[in-house]
């Protein structure tokens, strides 16, 4: 009765184990709202180039989440840099088009949250002759505090 009570206890310390691990525990930086900082930008996998339609000229609707020491999804304040390059076979080909963003202004950071994915949305207009079917896209965001995040990914039409 006892080897079975253990057996059926088994996975219960196992889970145990993997929600405590034993050893150092992480250190946390921060007091107070700084806690909630952002450590990381994405460019999110829904980023995508809408190609014109009619009158309506190419797009790329980027969008970027943030992420906080804790590994959760955050806002953020400060300015981004976007950058797009034509696809190469290697990295990236030559720069197509740049932009800046900024969202310390309490009205432009609520104006491009989207709740619903929790990112911002920026739709952001190609140039004429511009690939609309695919590129890479890089972001360099700075906080204000000085912190440079960046990310780079592929985007493409979907």
């Amino acid at each position: 009765m006892r080897r079975l009570l253990a057996i059926s206890l088994l996975p219960f310390a196992l889970a145990a184990c993997q929600l405590f691990p034993a050893g150092p525990s992480r250190k946390f930086a921060g007091g107070g709202m700084d806690m909630f900082t952002p450590v990381n930008v994405r460019i999110h996998p829904l980023s995508r180039l809408v190609p014109a339609a009619g009158k309506e000229p190419a797009t790329l609707q980027a969008r970027l989440e943030f992420t906080d020491q804790f590994h959760d999804v955050t806002k953020a304040a400060g300015a981004g840099a976007f950058e797009f390059f034509a696809p190469a076979a290697i990295g990236h080909g030559p720069k197509l088009a740049a932009w800046t963003v900024d969202l310390n202004d309490p009205a432009a950071n609520h104006e491009h949250w989207d709740a619903v994915t929790r990112t911002y949305l920026f739709t952001l207009p190609l140039p004429p002759g511009a690939p609309a079917d695919k590129g890479t896209l890089t972001v360099t965001f700075t906080l204000p505090n000085g912190q440079k995040l960046t990310d780079s990914a592929a985007v493409s039409a979907r």
